[in-house]
């Protein structure tokens, strides 16, 4: 990982912790409404598929005896089963929104633990102080000091 000139571990842990707090808290609030909206829709699902049987009889009664009445109530319980499964899918698009935003905050949440370690021990060697005033003298480093150019360190 290239580092920058201006990289400043401090300022950069800080802005990765605001970052973990806030993607936490929007984790959390889409998983505290998935919990809420799911059981409604189980709900509805649960009723769309116990009633598909039923139409399934009307249907065959109206195979096995093709008379107006069999027909009229096979389209009627096939409108009502309609109805349940637009009931169950008109949570789908919610529900996928809300397992996207939590899947989304919790890749990033590794990311940023990925990140942690070593900016905390970049933090750590900014904090040593022989490093730290090494670091700010001009023109040296830990690797030039003591040597007349940089070149000879190698």
């Amino acid at each position: 990982m290239a580092r920058s000139i201006d990289f400043n571990p401090r300022a950069t842990l800080g802005q990765r912790q605001r970052e973990f707090q806030q993607l936490q808290e929007s984790g959390r609030s889409a998983q505290e409404a998935y919990q809420q909206l799911y059981p409604d829709y189980q709900t509805a699902y649960d009723q769309a598929v116990a009633f598909q049987d039923t139409v399934q009889a009307a249907y065959d009664a109206f195979q096995a005896n093709k008379t107006q009445a069999n027909l009229d109530s096979y389209n009627a319980l096939s409108a009502q089963y309609s109805q349940l499964q637009t009931s169950y899918r008109q949570y789908e698009p919610q529900l996928q929104e809300l397992q996207a935003t939590m899947a989304g905050a919790s890749t990033r949440l590794q990311e940023i633990e990925g990140e942690l370690p070593e900016l905390q021990r970049s933090l750590q060697i900014d904090r040593e102080a022989p490093k730290r005033q090494a670091r700010e003298r001009s023109g040296t480093s830990i690797l030039t000091r003591g040597t007349r150019r940089a070149g000879s360190v190698r």
